[in-house]
């Protein structure tokens, strides 16, 4: 039986390094209004608060709920939650996919830095998170000035996107990073090419990463900031 004690031990430790521990008669509040491309408040829009404790002995952080609303017909949430002990690291969560009300045609925010706001009361006023609607467009790929193999790559901002309050930053789930493969490519005897574009955000711009022939110091950065009205497409002349 003695062999048994020490992953009971450790299996007690994980256990314990999961709980949270919290202030007595203390509370939180979090506040703040969600609304769309329009500036229009959205309603039923499920809004997570959560605690990320970063302390844990195990390496990387356990995180809990702290309490979870949807938005009312005004786009408002008010959410009040029992104050942890430690260091006040917070981050809310709006529309994701996992959470209950989903709305498939909204955008999803993760946001970050949120006890850079906090005041002297205790209450976390948020600024007005606009969430985009999520829709299908198309490229088109036009050959005009060359006859090289085109390689290229589309970056957008995709569904989901992160937000940190400490640097005032919007940042892209994805990474463009290695974005040549063969399956984007103009041949010479192409001069149009046409894709989709799954899950962009409406409104927002599309940029083409691309170079000509095999010439890596020729990589040229274009964007285009709306889709052609009529086609619903992000046109691109090379």
């Amino acid at each position: 039986m003695k062999r048994y004690v020490l992953p009971l031990l450790i299996c007690g430790c994980l256990l314990t390094a999961c709980e949270l521990d919290y202030e007595d008669n203390a509370r939180l509040l979090f506040t703040g209004v969600v609304v769309d491309e329009n500036n229009q408040p959205l309603s039923n829009v499920p809004v997570v608060v959560q605690f990320n404790d970063r302390t844990s002995i195990f390496g990387g952080f356990n995180s809990e709920v702290l309490g979870e609303k949807r938005t009312d017909e005004n786009g408002n949430y008010s959410i009040v939650s029992l104050s942890p002990k430690g260091n006040k690291d917070f981050s809310i969560h709006i529309n994701e996919s996992k959470q209950n009300g989903y709305k498939l045609q909204y955008a999803s925010y993760s946001i970050l830095g949120i006890e850079t706001i906090v005041d002297s009361d205790n209450k976390y006023e948020l600024p007005d998170f606009k969430i985009e609607r999520v829709i299908n467009s198309k490229l088109e790929l036009n050959r005009v000035n060359s006859n090289d193999t085109l390689f290229y790559k589309v970056l957008y901002q995709w569904r989901e996107k992160l937000l940190n309050l400490d640097s005032n930053s919007v940042l892209p789930i994805d990474d463009p990073i290695d974005f040549f493969s063969p399956s984007d490519t103009i041949l010479p005897s192409q001069t149009q090419k046409m894709n989709m574009i799954s899950e962009i955000l409406a409104n927002t711009p599309v940029q083409i990463l691309y170079r000509l022939g095999g010439d890596s110091s020729s990589e040229v950065l274009i964007e285009n900031t709306n889709a052609d009205t009529q086609t619903n497409s992000y046109v691109f002349e090379f």
